[in-house]
């Protein structure tokens, strides 16, 4: 072959390589949407106007892994009630209505000091230091956590042998204000709470 004959087709290979390597993502695009293997995802459906927040469009609540009945409990993880009187629950309301006299047995944080502090004078209740004097028991725990800055009591109201007709748990903030008088306050709602209760099973 002549020598200019070569000259023109090394002339003309690299329009051919240019040409070869512009069309091929071309080509690669369509063989992928013909195929599939890219499709578009639908747009996220749109709230319809009016539609409140948290229900999708047929108008169901998001699941959740609370039960029926516990609408007013918080899940694990959650803070409880500050206090009553949808914290305290009474077990046997005629036994609530016949208990005159109570004895406090000791807790944390002298609570039980401060609890009778409250009842005292209070009807229809009477606090008394004999244990064998007693229609029922106040007893349970207060304990203070510095970390999350609370005073968590717990209270039960039981019969001698541990029958249960009452309890209450009442949180209070602390840090402040400091924890003497957080643990006062939780006993002041803990009485209030407890002639509540009192007062609804009368009725």
């Amino acid at each position: 072959m002549k020598r200019s004959a070569w000259r023109g087709l090394l002339a003309l290979a690299p329009l051919a390589l240019g040409s070869a390597i512009w069309t091929a993502p071309v080509r690669l695009a369509h063989c992928t949407q013909a195929g599939g293997q890219n499709p578009q995802q639908p747009p996220p459906p749109q709230a319809q106007p009016g539609q409140p927040s948290g229900q999708n469009q047929q108008g169901q609540p998001p699941p959740t892994l609370r039960r029926p009945g516990d609408e007013g409990q918080p899940m694990p993880g959650e803070p409880g009630p500050m206090r009553g009187p949808h914290a305290a629950n009474t077990s046997d309301p005629r036994r609530l209505l016949r208990v005159k006299t109570v004895y406090i047995e000791d807790m944390d944080n002298k609570l039980n000091d401060s609890l009778a502090a409250g009842m005292a004078g209070q009807q229809p209740f009477r606090v008394v230091s004999d244990r064998r004097q007693a229609d029922a028991l106040l007893h349970g725990s207060c304990l203070d956590s510095a970390r999350k800055k609370l005073v968590d009591s717990e209270v039960y109201l039981t019969g001698l042998h541990g029958e249960p007709i009452w309890m209450d748990i009442v949180r209070r903030p602390y840090k402040p204000p400091p924890l003497a008088q957080a643990v006062a306050e939780s006993a002041t709602a803990i009485v209030e709470d407890l002639k509540e209760s009192v007062q609804e099973a009368r009725h």
